[in-house]
């Protein structure tokens, strides 16, 4: 499988929002609906779960500071 995830950095820096983790988020959109094959109303609730996991690992596992996350 291949997905294409494009992020308009300038409505995140308008919206004040970490364009690494609307990247995670959108990944695992991809990951959820397409490899788990859960389409509902559930995929928004679990994507917003785990995003914040997922932009966890990427900046441990990329040296990357982490900012603080909104709630």
């Amino acid at each position: 499988m291949q997905a294409e995830i494009w992020i308009d950095t300038g409505y995140c820096k308008e919206k004040d929002d970490n364009p690494y983790v609307v990247v995670c988020h959108e990944a695992l959109h991809v990951l959820i609906g397409g490899k788990c094959m859960i389409d509902s109303e559930n995929d928004e609730y679990i994507t917003y779960t785990l995003d914040d996991v997922l932009y966890l690992k990427f900046c441990a596992d990329n040296k990357i500071k982490v900012m603080p996350l909104k709630e």
